[in-house]
C-alpha cells in the first residue's frame, strides 16, 4: 500500500488545480494568435515553425492545445518535476527550477516537454508614471508572444537568440530564418 502524507498530497492537489486554472485561461491566447497567424498571409512565423520541426498546422495547433501552463506564484510553483513526470533533471520543486538562473525569466519551457512555468512579469510589466516605475498589466498581445515564442520551444526548436531578438523577428512578420536557428 503507498501511503501519501497530507502535505505532499495538498501539495499536489492544489498545485494540479492551479494549473488547471492557469491553462484553461492561457491556451485560448495561444489559439487565437495561431489563428491570426494562420488568416495572415504575408506573415511567414506558422511556414518557419512548420519547415523547422516537420509539422503540419494541424499539428501544430494540437500541439498548442497540449501544453500545461504553471503560474508561478499559485500554489502550482510548489509542484515537484516527479509530480509532472519529469524525469531528465533532478527532482526539485518548479520555483526552484524557475530561478535556476540569474534574471527571473517572463516564461520558460522545461527541455523536452510541453510545461510552461510563467513567471510573474508574463502578467505584469512596469511603466513610468513621472519618475516612478508603477506595474501594469500586460497585454493579451505581449502574452499571446510570449506563449507563441514558448510553442516553438515545447516543439523541439531550441535557441530562438532570446526573447528580444525572436520578438523583433516576430513583429517584422517572420521573414528570413528565426534567430538562433540552424
Amino acid at each position: 500500500m503507498i501511503q501519501i502524507g497530507t502535505d505532499e498530497l495538498n501539495r499536489q492537489l492544489g498545485g494540479s488545480v492551479a494549473s488547471m486554472i492557469t491553462t484553461n485561461t492561457t491556451r485560448p491566447l495561444l489559439g487565437s494568435k495561431l489563428q491570426d497567424l494562420s488568416n495572415d498571409s504575408n506573415n511567414h512565423c506558422l511556414s518557419q515553425l512548420e519547415s523547422l520541426t516537420g509539422k503540419s498546422f494541424d499539428q501544430i495547433k494540437s500541439a498548442a492545445d497540449s501544453i500545461q501552463y504553471y503560474d508561478m506564484s499559485t500554489p502550482a510553483a510548489r509542484l515537484m518535476m516527479s509530480d509532472l513526470g519529469v524525469t531528465n533533471i533532478s527532482n526539485q520543486n518548479l520555483t526552484t527550477y524557475f530561478f535556476a538562473g540569474p534574471d527571473a525569466p517572463t516564461a520558460l519551457t522545461i527541455p523536452g516537454t510541453q510545461f510552461v512555468l510563467l513567471g510573474s512579469q508574463y502578467f505584469t510589466g512596469q511603466a513610468l508614471l513621472g519618475s516612478a516605475t508603477i506595474p501594469i498589466a500586460t497585454t493579451d498581445a505581449f502574452k499571446q508572444d510570449t506563449l507563441f515564442h514558448e510553442l516553438w520551444h515545447t516543439l523541439g526548436v531550441g535557441d530562438l537568440g532570446g526573447s528580444g531578438a525572436f520578438d523583433n523577428w516576430l513583429q517584422g512578420g517572420c521573414n528570413g530564418p528565426p534567430p538562433g536557428a540552424p
